[in-house]
């Protein structure tokens, strides 16, 4: 009998703002079967094109309207109505900044890059040390939990399918505590630029 379109791995994508970048991926079915694909809720700055035969190819061209994360799902449908689906993040960065993400929780609420995970409790003076940029390189940056924190949460709010403006893993836990304030070190910054922490 007919069987359901299959899409091959799609990468996800970084980009910054005012620049263009594409993803090379496959849809196979069977053969003579007709392949349309859609994204339901389209972003206008991602289009889908049919390369050749299998290949696909999905191409983004942000501007700064669209930074941040976009979680996309895709669907590949053939004409006898069987269906995929596949979905894939983009992250669109500011062309003239860089990011460095920081993930707080609970042990096994592991985020994938661009996040850099620091899991589990902060004992005081406890540093993760060279965090990476949104485009996955070393920015010598540091952060240092001056004092020590109590504990951990899990009340963060999650959509159960990864379609947040972050992941479930980075939006479910984080780190608490009831007693006084506390304070981060940042260390690695270039004191003649300017820099926001949000």
């Amino acid at each position: 009998g007919n069987t359901a379109p299959v899409i091959g791995t799609i990468n996800d994508i970084y980009v910054k703002s005012n620049a263009t970048a594409s993803v090379n991926f496959t849809i196979t079915d069977n053969p003579g079967d007709v392949i349309t694909t859609s994204i339901p809720a389209k972003p206008a700055f991602v289009n889908v094109l049919k390369v050749s035969g299998s290949n696909y190819r999905i191409e983004v061209n942000p501007t700064k309207d669209d930074i941040g994360f976009t979680t996309i799902e895709l669907v590949a449908s053939d004409n006898f109505g069987k269906s995929a689906r596949k979905k894939f993040t983009i992250l669109v960065g500011h062309k003239d900044t860089r990011s460095a993400f920081v993930n707080f929780g609970t042990a096994g609420k592991v985020a994938s890059a661009p996040w850099n995970n620091w899991l589990g409790t902060r004992t005081a003076n406890s540093t993760l040390s060279n965090l990476k940029d949104e485009a996955e390189l070393s920015t010598g940056f540091s952060i240092t939990a001056v004092n020590a924190w109590s504990s951990l949460t899990d009340l963060g709010h999650i959509t159960g399918n990864d379609n947040g403006v972050f992941p479930d893993a980075v939006l479910q836990s984080g780190i608490a505590d009831n007693g006084a304030a506390k304070q981060f070190r940042i260390s690695g910054l270039n004191t003649s630029k300017r820099y926001n922490l949000a």
